[in-house]
């Protein structure tokens, strides 16, 4: 194994572990992504999502290890959405 840090290139990284798994994964539009899995870290989302970031109505929590995006859907019910910023 390669002694990179994992979030220096997540995509080597997945492949390091699980050979082929991303080419069955194809990345959608920010929108669409974030609806689908209601929430991703920075990492997931250069994996997982093609376009303008962030979705419009994407709302986030700055966390330890970064910034954690969530769909609006999933914020409105989301225990860390407390005290979170808002995107005009």
């Amino acid at each position: 194994m390669n002694s990179h840090h994992p979030d220096d290139n997540p995509k080597s990284s997945v492949e390091e572990l699980a050979p082929g798994l991303l080419t069955a994964t194809e990345a959608q539009d920010s929108a669409a992504a974030l609806a689908r899995y209601r929430s991703l870290t920075d990492p997931e989302r250069t994996l997982l999502t093609t376009g303008q970031w962030p979705p419009a109505a994407a709302v986030w929590i700055t966390t330890a290890k970064g910034t954690l995006w969530l769909d609006h859907e999933e914020a409105a019910t989301h225990p860390a959405t407390r005290s979170v910023q808002r995107l005009p």
